[in-house]
This record gives C-alpha cells, sequence and structure tokens, in this order.
C-alpha cells in the first residue's frame, strides 16, 4: 500500500537527521516509507522491519495471543537472529510503527441495550446512561490497589475519512474511486449505483 502511494519507481533518498519537511504527516509517512524498505538486518533481501512487524501483529490478532506472549516472541526472534537486526524490542513499539499508517480506531463507549453511545465529551464523564440509568461502568472488584474503570461495552470506531484517502493515494485503486465521476451517464440513465437519487445525494 506504501509503494502503491507513491509507485513504484520512487526511492527513498532523504537524509534522516533532515527535518525540513512539509508537516509532520510528510514525516509519518516517510519514516513508514523507511520502514518498509529497511532490510531486518543489514544483507537480508527477503524481509523489511515493516513486512515483520505487520505479520506479527496479524499473528497476534488471529491467535487471540496476550502482549505479554508476544513481547516473548519479539525477544526469541531478536536473540535468534542476527546481532544487527531491527526487529522492535516489545509490543509498544510496534504499534507506535503501524500507527503512522493513519488507520487508527477510535474507542467509544456504549449501553448494553444500545440506547446511547459516550461519544461527546459531556457524556464521557457520566457514570449511567441518560435513557435506560444502568451503569457505564462494571463493578469494581473488592481489595488493595485501584483498579481503572472498565466500560460495560465498548465498540472500535474505523474513522472513514482517513481510510477514503489511502485509497485515493493507491495508484490501483484510485482509478476505481474516480470511476464514477468520470464515466458519467446521461441524465435519467441508471447504469451505476452512483447514478441514483440517493447516491448523488450523499
Amino acid at each position: 500500500m506504501i509503494h502503491e502511494a507513491v509507485g513504484v519507481e520512487f526511492s527513498v533518498n532523504y537524509d534522516e537527521k533532515n527535518e525540513d519537511f512539509p508537516n509532520t504527516e510528510t514525516q509519518k509517512f516517510y519514516d513508514l516509507l523507511h520502514a518498509s524498505q529497511k532490510p531486518l538486518w543489514p544483507g537480508c533481501t527477503n524481509h523489511t522491519e515493516l513486512f515483520i512487524v505487520v505479520r506479527l501483529l496479524t499473528i497476534k490478532l488471529k491467535g487471540n495471543m496476550s502482549q505479554r506472549s508476544f513481547n516473548q516472541a519479539l525477544a526469541l526472534l531478536k536473540e535468534t537472529h542476527s546481532a544487527e537486526n531491527f526487529i522492535l524490542e516489545d509490543y509498544y513499539k510496534t504499534l507506535k510503527l503501524v500507527s503512522k499508517l493513519g488507520l487508527s480506531a477510535i474507542k467509544i463507549d456504549y449501553c448494553i441495550d444500545g440506547c446511547m453511545l459516550f461519544y461527546l465529551d459531556e457524556d464521557k464523564q457520566l457514570t449511567e446512561y441518560k435513557f435506560c440509568h444502568k451503569p457505564h461502568y462494571k463493578t469494581k472488584r473488592m481489595g488493595r490497589g485501584k483498579h481503572k474503570d472498565h466500560p460495560v461495552k465498548r465498540i472500535n470506531y474505523l474513522p472513514l475519512i482517513p481510510r477514503l484517502r489511502r485509497l485515493y493515494a493507491s495508484m490501483s485503486f484510485a482509478p476505481h474511486m474516480r470511476w464514477h465521476f468520470e464515466n458519467k451517464r446521461k441524465e435519467g440513465l441508471l447504469c451505476h449505483p452512483s447514478d441514483g437519487e440517493a447516491q448523488k445525494h450523499f
């Protein structure tokens, strides 16, 4: 996806110490592009730093691996590979690298009955829902120490705009994203969902 966004002819040719970039988003993109081309160790031709990180995160997700197990797997990989390898040390650093893709999720608490979302800032501090008056947080366990409040239910909202930007940045997806605009039909002729009134209104 990264290489599609800039084209296959593009090569990373910038000084890592150079900080004269237009904005922080561009800097993040260049860092990610660098990671996508950075070999796992000097002389490695098969795998890159970003490739390994994404594969490991996929394995963690599909296998329901704990964060502790993930860190142990990283430590084992780091020990068994070349001493000059660029394998990241822990789960936090892998997330930090992948977060530069800009495809993060927003965690939103919601009612178990579906009556409301705790999306607005003024609602996030409420301890119960406005309509059904059920508790916002799970009952804390008795015992020593401080326990963080955990919501009864939480969803992950995937913002649409960053994903649309990535699709438009891709050289293979962008023509499909523009198709409905570049291939307009006669007024009144329905050849594609984009010709419908609902899509035009959207």
